[in-house]
């Protein structure tokens, strides 16, 4: 008896590309590349193959859109932790994230990266009271020294290189706290 693929004059490929595979058939792929590993010539090869592609902007607004607002556990955070301790990063990062630290214009991600460094990681809203859910550093409508973003990625955004000009907010809050128009102050 002739298989259908051997009908085709291949094995798979693309006899079977874009066929949709059962749940069982997946687990069983699964399975099989589980504990697989690479050899270094066949990484090596895999990583200069993909050097110089970069992701479309849609691509990254729908890789963005999928992580956002998921929360991960005390044990994944952990992981991440330990797994980042004892880098030994390149003299190029380590001046990098030193003068964006230390500048007058840190810009946006140095400028929220001194505010976490120095206040630490928010853990209560200062609009709503809540200590449930995750949180971040909003620009306050009082900051008085309010810059634009200039990178590609952080066009437009506002920021602030002082650390009093953020307040703690959780998210749901935040994006409330942002949408609304900013109101100049009367005085009279």
């Amino acid at each position: 008896m002739a298989h259908h693929w051997a009908e085709a004059g291949q094995r798979g490929g693309a006899a079977s590309r874009g066929k949709p595979k059962s749940a069982e058939h997946r687990r069983k792929i699964g399975e099989a590349h589980r504990g697989r590993t690479l050899s270094d010539d066949h990484r090596r090869k895999i990583s200069e193959a993909r050097k110089g592609q970069s992701l479309s902007a849609e691509h990254r607004a729908k890789v963005g859109d999928a992580f956002r607002g998921k929360t991960l556990t005390d044990e994944h955070r952990a992981k991440i932790s330990e797994a980042n301790k004892g880098k030994v990063r390149s003299p190029e990062q380590r001046a990098v994230l030193s003068t964006a630290m230390r500048r007058d214009d840190p810009g946006y991600d140095g400028a929220h990266a001194r505010v976490v460094h120095e206040k630490g990681l928010p853990s209560l809203c200062k609009q709503c009271g809540t200590v449930e859910g995750q949180f971040e550093w909003a620009l306050s409508h009082d900051a008085t020294d309010v810059r634009t973003g200039t990178s590609k990625r952080r066009l437009g955004q506002r920021y602030s290189p002082h650390v009093k000009d953020y307040v703690r907010l959780c998210v749901p809050c935040h994006r409330k706290y942002d949408g609304k128009p900013r109101r100049k102050k009367v005085t009279s």
